[in-house]
């Protein structure tokens, strides 16, 4: 091994762990709630992933491709990709929970009070980070840590299903 070898085997279990984990979610999900429940949260989800995804701008792989050659400027990008990164999350889910009544009006839920529209307005952004983080691992060298955080996030998220469901 090469460390670009490594990033790829790291980035491919990763995937591989986390696709198995969220298939377990999703068994337990309609274990746990009701088909409406989990339907609304399919969607809920959906609209959160699409809306991170939009809000990297890129950026995964802009750092992937240049923090191995910025040295000394690497704190720099990565500050600013996220800077970046975090606007983008704000204004796009904030414009979603302003005209969801009428982009998806099952979730119209998320703009009847201000502490529900926060939450996902933050949700949307820590997702954001979170995902863009994997992009600061691989150009730095360090996609072995990659399976492992996902991998605790994955079981988090199961455990929270479960003790919610009670």
């Amino acid at each position: 091994g090469s460390p670009l070898t490594r990033n790829g085997y790291a980035l491919v279990m990763s995937a591989g762990i986390t696709s198995v984990l969220g298939l377990v979610f999703w068994i337990l999900a309609a274990h746990y709630y009701t088909p409406e429940q989990v339907g609304l949260a399919a969607a809920l989800l959906s609209m959160l992933l699409t809306l991170g995804n939009m809000a990297q701008l890129n950026l995964g792989n802009v750092l992937n491709r240049f923090l191995p050659v910025a040295n000394d400027k690497s704190a720099k990008l990565i500050a600013r990709s996220y800077g970046a990164a975090i606007v983008a999350a704000a204004v796009f889910s904030s414009v979603f929970v302003l005209g969801v009544t009428s982009i998806a009006p099952k979730l119209s839920f998320l703009s009847q009070d201000w502490q529900t529209a926060a939450l996902f307005i933050a949700s949307v952004t820590i997702w954001t980070l979170f995902v863009l983080q994997d992009g600061v691992l691989a150009g730095l060298r360090q996609s072995s840590w990659i399976p492992l955080e996902n991998t605790v996030y994955a079981l988090m998220k199961i455990v929270l299903l479960i003790v919610l469901a009670g």
